[in-house]
């Protein structure tokens, strides 16, 4: 495994041990998992037709979610990737998020998770289309945005980028779903 480059973003394919990420994989993807609406999966709050799915918080350092199956299940996962980003402090947050299909492939809200320095993780669950777009540009930013990268749904792949860039990603067109595990480290 190599370590994120001196560039704002690097990716990381076949993360995790294959079992580790079948377990994680068939877990999300199973009528087990408490999925929780959001009307619009980038802001929450407002519904907007298009931009609905389900997220599941799994940490948040400003709330107090006690450990449960699904924070045991992913804790490793979110270790590694603090250790492979090099971070001394813990997870700021972590969520899964299952963006629903969408014929026309919708992009959602270019947006940072916070408003100051982190890093940010996605790391992708399923086979599943709705690429990931990260920009040039930082928070704060009201004009016009410029494509740093884009980068495809792959399983087990995990992308790391400075957070306060900022980005958005697409509804999957091709499938049913896209499941993703999001996490922010300081």
């Amino acid at each position: 495994m190599t370590s994120p480059t001196t560039s704002h973003w690097s990716l990381e394919d076949n993360f995790l041990t294959p079992h580790y990420h079948q377990e994680l994989l068939d877990f999300f993807g199973s009528d087990e998992m408490d999925w929780y609406y959001q009307g619009d999966i980038t802001r929450g709050g407002n519904p907007e037709l298009g931009k609905q799915g389900f997220s599941h918080n799994i940490l948040d350092k400003d709330k107090m979610i006690p450990p449960n199956p699904v924070s045991s299940l992913v804790m490793p996962l979110l270790f590694q990737i603090q250790d492979y980003i090099g971070c001394e402090n813990v997870t700021v947050r972590a969520r899964a998020d299952m963006t629903l299909y969408n014929p026309n492939g919708i992009v959602h809200h270019p947006h940072v998770d916070f408003e100051t320095p982190h890093m940010a993780a996605i790391y992708y669950l399923n086979e599943t289309d709705g690429d990931t777009i990260i920009f040039n540009e930082k928070f704060p930013h009201n004009g016009r945005l410029t494509q740093a990268t884009r980068v495809s749904p792959k399983p087990n792949r995990l992308l790391i980028f400075e957070g306060l860039h900022l980005h958005t990603g697409h509804s999957p067109k091709k499938h049913p779903n896209r499941i993703i595990i999001n996490s922010n480290y300081v």
